[in-house]
């Protein structure tokens, strides 16, 4: 199975265990974590490489700033929790 298969079926899984109220086994949450940092990664970089394209022109693109930050703390709380956010399993 392919990486994106994987994280769409554990997504599922975790839906199902949520809608019975179940909590989330570690088994569950391996493919989120490992997509919450690939999200923390790249939206942290991007923002990065934003900011560094600010300092040097002098132009500010604060809606975009902001944008990647919390994309990036998003997949940085994907990453530490486990829980599906931003892959909801369609």
């Amino acid at each position: 199975m392919t990486f994106r298969e994987n994280v769409i079926i554990e997504a599922r899984k975790q839906k199902e265990l949520r809608a019975q109220g179940k909590s989330i086994p570690n088994e569950y949450k391996k493919y989120a974590r490992i997509s919450g940092l690939g999200i923390f990664l790249a939206c942290g970089i991007g923002d990065l490489i934003i900011i560094l394209i600010c300092w040097y022109t002098g132009t500010y693109y604060i809606f975009f700033i902001l944008l990647f930050a919390v994309l990036s703390m998003i997949g940085l709380v994907q990453f530490l929790i486990g829980r599906q956010f931003l892959n909801n399993g369609k």
